[in-house]
């Protein structure tokens, strides 16, 4: 099982170290490294206005920051379906596999949690009025909380209780929300027992009651999925990912905002759009997209920061849609029904605008709720039509060549 482990663990390394040269291209990181400087500067500036008495929202703002990074890192155990057939007869060796996949994942979530605290530490210290030893602390607490969480859901391996998702939300959520409150709002070392008698009640339970019963193979294997999915959308935010797999809805409240098949331009328009609304992997990324950049637009100040964050979401939006063109390639009847292709081609290309302009008019009006400024009102509205213009002509052209 160890050399199992192995394997598995250096092709999954390969695979994002494969998709990491797309992600990580020039431009990008051209792009980022002015995205992340100009949210640094304003990061520098909010902290240096801060006065000596903290402001009623720096601590909310310090324990939900903590307790939403705590969610970053699950458990990575690369499982896959096929093993609950060919890994069935080695069942008793999987206690020895987790491990070393818990060991694994631990390591990445703690190393998420110390660059948490690398963000949070400017505020805490100067904000709060923080020493040393505290700073220190609220480290350490960090920690412990993702060991319990971790604990916790390899714990969910060998439990078949109906009631287990209460009980992970518990550790999940409940306890560091706690944890962390009592520690912020009072600033005594003295709350980290709490979560160290629970690391030590963890640890003091017998081997016998933490691997009882059979292995849930299931479970366990659609936690990896699912996990591998929130991965591969992050990675298809820049390039095809094959291995992606989206979720299809019937929305019946829907169906009475959408113009029905008879009132619809062509064929197309009716197809693409009730595809878009029920596949998570186009909707939902829209819908996180946009709600990102507004939440970045609403904190970002300036000129050209702001418009350049507009211009590079809104591009991000409309590109990540291109792969709903080819949707429907898969089903024969679309090339048995007498519709010329200029008019799948045109009808995608409407969709298209009206989600980036949907995107563009939302971004554009909490801008200016937040800080009204005509100029950059206008350079915005000419630099988004410029820019939906050449995504969805020279762009999805040479798009739609190469994969053609």
């Amino acid at each position: 099982m160890n050399e199992l482990w192995k394997k598995r663990k250096q092709n999954y390394l390969n695979t994002l170290l494969h998709y990491a040269k797309y992600v990580l291209n020039d431009h990008f990181v051209i792009a980022l490294l002015f995205f992340m400087g100009g949210l640094a500067l304003a990061y520098s500036k909010l902290i240096k206005s801060l006065p000596e008495q903290p402001k009623w929202w720096e601590q909310p703002v310090v324990i939900l920051w903590l307790l939403l990074w705590l969610q970053v890192g699950r458990l990575a155990t690369l499982l896959q379906p096929a093993d609950m057939i060919f890994l069935a007869p080695e069942q008793y060796q999987l206690p020895g596999y987790l491990k070393q996949a818990f060991k694994h994942s631990y390591l990445v979530g703690a190393g998420w949690q110390v660059v948490a605290w690398f963000v949070i530490l400017p505020l805490v210290g100067h904000g709060l009025n923080w020493s040393w030893p505290l700073l220190l602390g609220l480290l350490i607490l960090q920690l412990m909380l993702k060991l319990i969480w971790l604990v916790v859901q390899q714990g969910q391996a060998f439990s078949w209780e109906k009631d287990y998702i209460w009980h992970f939300l518990i550790f999940k959520w409940l306890l560091p929300l706690s944890c962390l409150a009592l520690y912020v709002l009072t600033s005594n070392l003295f709350s980290l027992l709490i979560p160290a008698a629970v690391i030590i009640g963890q640890t003091l339970l017998p081997r016998s009651a933490k691997n009882k019963g059979i292995f849930n193979w299931q479970q366990m294997i659609k936690n990896e999925q699912q996990r591998m999915q929130s991965i591969y959308r992050v990675i298809n935010l820049f390039i095809d990912v094959p291995q992606i797999k989206g979720r299809i809805y019937r929305l019946r409240w829907l169906d009475g905002c959408l113009p029905s098949i008879r009132k619809s331009p062509s064929i197309y328009d009716f197809l693409f759009m009730r595809s878009f609304l029920r596949r998570s992997e186009y909707s939902g990324l829209f819908i996180r997209l946009v709600v990102l950049a507004g939440i970045l637009q609403a904190i970002l100040k300036g000129f050209w920061l702001p418009i350049i964050l507009d211009l590079i979401f809104i591009y991000l939006i409309g590109f990540q849609q291109f792969p709903l063109y080819f949707t429907f390639d898969d089903n024969a009847l679309t090339y048995l029904y007498p519709v010329d292709k200029k008019v799948k081609y045109q009808a995608f290309k409407r969709l298209n605008w009206k989600l980036m302009l949907l995107a563009a008019v939302i971004l554009l009006v909490i801008g200016q709720l937040i800080e009204f400024d005509l100029k950059r009102l206008l350079f915005e509205i000419i630099g988004v039509l410029i820019e939906i213009w050449l995504l969805n002509n020279l762009f999805l052209l040479s798009y739609l060549k190469k994969r053609t």
